[in-house]
């Protein structure tokens, strides 16, 4: 049975690496392009990254959403050819200091979101955007 697979994966990852996923303090520039700053803890090491927040689910700041939000952002790095394509896709001016930034932690981070997303795929972004499915299950229900 499909219905709450994602999820499940997503659950099992969390408690797997003993992380806490949440919201922080976000800069202006990256709010009115609807990008959202995360911060994952696991044990005392926290890292801090950006993630494309189109349809204002970081508001739940549920740990699972914003894996699923990571997750999101990861892959778009990953199959990105290069820089421009990265900022293309995003819509972010590639001139911009702050999309450079973004690009290179994304890069800095790489091997350590390699390590803790191998294997695990997003709810379906069809499923995301018009809100169905695991989607809306995720959305509703506290995990």
């Amino acid at each position: 049975m499909k219905e709450n697979f994602t999820i499940s994966k997503l659950q099992e990852v969390i408690r797997k690496f003993r992380l806490k996923i949440k919201n922080e303090p976000t800069g202006i520039y990256w709010c009115n392009l609807n990008f959202q700053l995360i911060s994952i803890e696991q044990n005392t090491k926290k890292t801090f990254i950006l993630v494309d927040d189109e349809y204002g689910d970081v508001k739940a700041s549920a740990d699972l959403i914003l894996l699923n939000l990571l997750i999101y952002e990861y892959q778009d790095f990953v199959e990105a050819e290069n820089y421009l394509v990265w900022c293309k896709e995003k819509e972010l001016d590639a001139e911009s200091n702050e999309a450079r930034a973004h690009y290179f932690n994304l890069e800095v981070k790489a091997s350590f979101l390699n390590e803790l997303l191998e294997g695990l795929e997003p709810i379906s972004p069809m499923e995301w955007e018009l809100k169905s499915d695991e989607a809306q299950a995720l959305r509703n229900v506290k995990y």
